[in-house]
């Protein structure tokens, strides 16, 4: 079943999405005091991930971000999957640990180390990226003491520019992130360094993620291969061995499905950088991706009741539990983080008909707090439920405590002959979960 709205297509509601939504209210998930949650296809994290490890050539090593989802019962489903961790902070190390992966599954990327940080990765022999060259003499003090059996690499900064959302975009001028390749003597100060330090094995680059087309992704991975190959050339061995190209695959969050997908990326690759997986070619690279939003985005659902309903200035304005608190990019940055959103009635039936332009706000106590505007759909009503499509990557896991609003409910869902089953992911905060956290 479709309708179109003013994302401006006609899309399906996929018959999974209704069944879960249905089955949450059957099964008493969705309630008067339970008014949100969110809902995670189990299935389909696999399904992407086998997506992912298909398209690219055996013996690719696949990290899921883990910035993107960090909930236990998620990692321990990418990990039984097959794919490794990502990990951008020291909390996020633990908790892949925690999760079950292994040193040698986890790459740590985080971009302000403490010595502390940089020890313990290297202890542990995780893959280990380095940002600056501040952060190369401490590497540097703990090698010369102690061995380690990571790999370490260097962060570059292709600085090819931007995507369409600047604040994703890890490879402008300016970026944050890594040595900008074509800053001063740069190239040579990372070829000097690898000649010096035997150690250094590896060469990273993330473009940046969502709006970054795959056309300037393949560039900066142009870049890293093109200094790898410099570096084994100018030092006549293959000192670097491995090529961890990041993540950043962008998302179609206007309709299901993958576009591009992952076999299209790994086409452009190849098309590109022909030599890149060329068993043939006189240096041959370990990858490594660190794929995040591509794999669990569309994996998942916010599912919210409408409280209320009222007109304003003429305009229809629905009053929902899901605003700024789970969805807060959406509502900063509307122009960039839309998101599909359907209608249901209180009984979880799909609503297709009265058409009419409304606004969606959320709980929060600022007027800006609008998950839709002026959105062309089936017109709410109060104790109806909308399902916001595709909200597994940086929403419910990037919580906005404004107003002391607490964490969702989260829970994984499979479906079968016999029904949907669900497993709780996260129980969500209570009342004295958000007290104690300001205590």
């Amino acid at each position: 079943m479709c309708y179109k709205d003013n994302m401006g297509k006609t899309f399906n509601i996929a018959k999974y999405k209704r069944q879960a939504l249905q089955a949450a209210l059957q099964q008493g998930l969705l309630q008067e005091n339970s008014p949100l949650l969110v809902l995670v296809n189990q299935q389909g994290i696999v399904d992407t991930a086998n997506s992912l490890q298909q398209a690219f050539p055996d013996g690719t090593r696949h990290c899921f971000a883990v910035k993107a989802n960090p909930y236990l019962e998620i990692l321990k489903l990418m990990r039984n999957a097959g794919l490794g961790a990502e990990v951008a902070s020291a909390p996020e190390l633990e908790l892949a640990l925690q999760a079950g992966f292994s040193p040698k599954q986890i790459v740590f990327d985080a971009p302000v180390k403490t010595q502390a940080e940089i020890e313990r990765a290297l202890r542990l022999g995780i893959a280990f990226n380095i940002d600056n060259f501040q952060e190369l003499v401490r590497v540097a003090q703990f090698m010369s003491q102690y061995s380690s059996t990571s790999s370490i690499g260097f962060r570059i900064n292709p600085q090819i520019g931007a995507g369409a959302v600047a604040s994703t975009s890890t490879a402008t001028l300016t970026s944050k992130f890594g040595i900008g390749l074509n800053d001063e003597d740069n190239r040579q100060k990372i070829i000097n360094a690898c000649k010096q330090y035997p150690w250094i094995n590896t060469i990273h680059v993330h473009v940046g993620s969502v709006a970054c087309p795959v056309s300037l992704m393949t560039q900066g991975i142009r870049a890293a291969f093109d200094l790898a190959e410099e570096i084994n050339q100018t030092l006549d061995h293959p000192q670097i061995k491995h090529l961890d190209i990041g993540g950043g695959l962008p998302v179609d969050f206007e309709q299901d499905g993958d576009n591009p997908s992952f076999k299209d990326y790994v086409n452009a690759l190849k098309q590109q950088i022909p030599a890149l997986f060329d068993a043939s070619h006189t240096f041959t690279y370990q990858i490594t991706t660190e794929f995040g939003r591509a794999i669990i985005a569309k994996n998942a659902m916010t599912i919210g009741r409408i409280e209320y309903t009222k007109q304003m200035g003429g305009r229809q304005i629905a009053l929902s539990h899901i605003g700024v608190q789970t969805l807060t990019r959406t509502v900063i940055e509307p122009e960039y983080w839309k998101r599909r959103i359907s209608a249901f009635t209180s009984q979880g039936q799909l609503k297709t008909e009265h058409i009419v332009a409304q606004d969606i706000a959320g709980p929060a106590c600022f007027a800006g707090d609008l998950i839709a505007r002026n959105r062309e759909m089936p017109r709410l009503e109060a104790g109806d439920y909308i399902l916001v499509h595709d909200t597994g990557s940086y929403h419910f896991s990037n919580h906005y405590q404004y107003n002391a609003l607490p964490h969702l409910p989260v829970y994984g869902f499979t479906i079968s002959k016999n029904g949907v089953t669900f497993k709780r992911i996260s129980k969500g905060q209570s009342l004295d979960d958000v007290i104690s956290d300001y205590s």
